[in-house]
């Protein structure tokens, strides 16, 4: 079970490690999306699954602030799922327009002292990324 929409890197990161398992255990490993919610739709069917490890979920960073995101959960993603693997270790580029005058984070902190990046955000289908309307980043 995804929780991120087709496409994207854990999506691909699941049916490349879906591949493997397919080819080590000689059985079909079905890749089934079930974006929406952070995370939240595919956690409530892997939680509610029969326990007999044949329904996986892969998730990214953003599961873990589900419950400081959502009221109701209909799980409890502490108590009802467990970490069985760590799939894939990768990197953030922070990246700017290529006309803004800044090639470091200590350029762009100097550039814009005191002003405040009016966005921030992350979802369970993206890795985070941090959002700058263009005008305010001029």
């Amino acid at each position: 079970m995804v929780s991120a929409t087709p496409g994207g890197g854990v999506d691909t990161s699941s049916r490349i490690v879906g591949q493997g398992m397919t080819e080590r255990w000689g059985q079909p490993i079905l890749i089934e999306n079930r974006p929406g919610g952070g995370g939240a739709v595919a956690g409530d069917i892997v939680a509610r699954a029969a326990p007999d490890g044949y329904t996986l979920k892969t998730l990214s960073i953003g599961h873990s602030v589900l419950p400081s995101t959502h009221r109701t959960l209909s799980y409890d993603p502490e108590r009802d799922l467990v970490p069985v693997s760590v799939m894939v270790n990768g990197r953030y580029v922070l990246v700017v327009h290529p006309s803004l005058p800044v090639r470091s984070v200590k350029e762009r902190v100097a550039r814009h002292s005191g002003f405040r990046l009016p966005a921030a955000a992350a979802s369970s289908s993206t890795r985070p990324s941090w959002a700058c309307p263009h005008s305010a980043c001029r």
